[in-house]
């Protein structure tokens, strides 16, 4: 899990210098993509999930447009944007054509507000992304004609074991 960041540090420092407090929440995220590994034209599920920790009732995030990015050219939007107050899990399945390594990725901005200490409303905006490699291989396929011709070879090896067989027996095997 890791925790969003930004300027807000500084900001944080400056505040308490002036005697104000510093936000008490945190927005725990966690992005996944099962499974890692996938054959050209499987799928793959991206799994974006968020914890919002509250140590005040005054404390709240907001979500801003959550898109996921699959790495090989398509994207969604997986969440419009609003409040975030219990864990919110977040899927999508996308489906790899071709062959490669990917990076799948989610992006998106979330907001905190709370009150200072002096309890004036502070706001503190965050941008994240979210990102896991991924590889799509291509399959061995075996064709029709592979199977042909491997079952006339193990037919013919079988054919000529028959034949020595009854030959070493004493008979003949181009009259049997």
């Amino acid at each position: 899990m890791s925790r969003f960041k930004s300027f807000r540090s500084a900001v944080c420092g400056a505040l308490c210098l002036l005697g104000a407090g510093t936000a008490s929440a945190t927005l725990l995220t966690s992005f996944t993509v099962t499974p890692s590994v996938i054959e050209v034209g499987q799928s793959a599920t991206l799994d974006l999930l968020f914890t919002p920790v509250f140590d005040q009732p005054e404390d709240s995030f907001s979500l801003g447009s959550i898109t996921f990015d699959s790495g090989d050219g398509q994207m969604v939007e997986v969440f419009a944007g609003g409040p975030l107050l219990a864990p919110l899990d977040l899927q999508y399945t996308f489906t790899y054509l071709t062959s490669g390594t990917f990076t799948p990725m989610a992006t998106g901005a979330a907001s905190e507000s709370y009150l200072d200490l002096a309890g004036i409303s502070v706001i503190a905006d965050y941008f994240f992304i979210g990102d896991q490699a991924l590889t799509a291989q291509l399959a061995v396929i075996s064709e029709p004609a592979t199977f042909a011709l491997l079952g006339l070879g193990l037919g013919g090896l079988g054919f000529s074991r028959r034949k020595r067989a009854r030959w070493l027996k004493g008979s003949d095997p181009l009259k049997d």
